[in-house]
């Protein structure tokens, strides 16, 4: 938040072998480069600097939205979770404050509401020329790009609510994804079009010869 008011940004770039598993792990730290801080106005540049031919423009994307219906099922479960909360502050908080315990719930509902609403509106997805760009986080926003020749893994899963809500997960697997702590993983989109796109990137990723260095 402190760095999004000034208008600064952090970039991180991962290669094969560049995640390594202790913390002074000299792979982890010799092929983990990256921008600590930049003005968010030369992001765009850097990036295409560090990728030539990549020409990225965020504001120029089109992107995809989770489905219609994930507000909807966000804001049940924020619901769920303020009753739930309720419950707790009365048993547990019955000794001290009687009844009132029970207030905790509505008073946190509006915030948990809150949440909902713009945890539905803060993931997006796209699949570029390149690869896919994927954008997530309320208070710590983070965009991630890929590419089609780094792709290690493509995986479309659904849970059992997933399916009772016509949805699915997207995932996209780099060879050195972690390091970053922004995985690919695109929750809550719409079950037609997840499978859609599962089958565009099988499609393309196979007709780019993996380069894992």
């Amino acid at each position: 938040l402190l760095m999004r008011g000034m208008g600064m940004a952090t970039i991180r770039i991962e290669t094969a072998g560049g995640s390594g598993g202790g913390e002074g792990d000299q792979s982890s730290l010799t092929r983990s480069w990256f921008v600590p801080v930049v003005p968010v106005s030369h992001v765009a540049e850097i990036l295409n600097e560090l990728r030539p031919g990549l020409d990225w423009d965020e504001s120029a994307v089109e992107w995809q939205g989770t489905s219609p219906l994930t507000r909807r099922r966000l804001l049940q479960i924020a619901v769920l979770g303020s009753v739930l909360i309720s419950v707790i502050g009365y048993f547990a908080l019955e000794i001290w404050v009687g009844a009132w315990g029970a207030l905790a719930g509505v008073v946190l509902s509006p915030l948990l509401c809150l949440l909902a609403i713009r945890t539905s509106r803060s993931m997006r997805y796209t699949r570029t020329r390149f690869g896919v760009a994927y954008r997530s986080g309320i208070f710590h926003r983070k965009l991630s790009l890929t590419f089609f020749e780094r792709l290690q893994s493509i995986r479309l899963n659904q849970s059992p609510f997933d399916r009772r809500w016509k949805m699915a997960t997207l995932s996209v697997d780099t060879a050195a994804a972690g390091p970053a702590r922004h995985l690919i993983d695109v929750m809550y989109l719409d079950e037609n079009f997840a499978r859609s796109e599962f089958r565009c990137l099988q499609d393309s990723a196979a007709k780019h010869r993996p380069v894992w260095s």
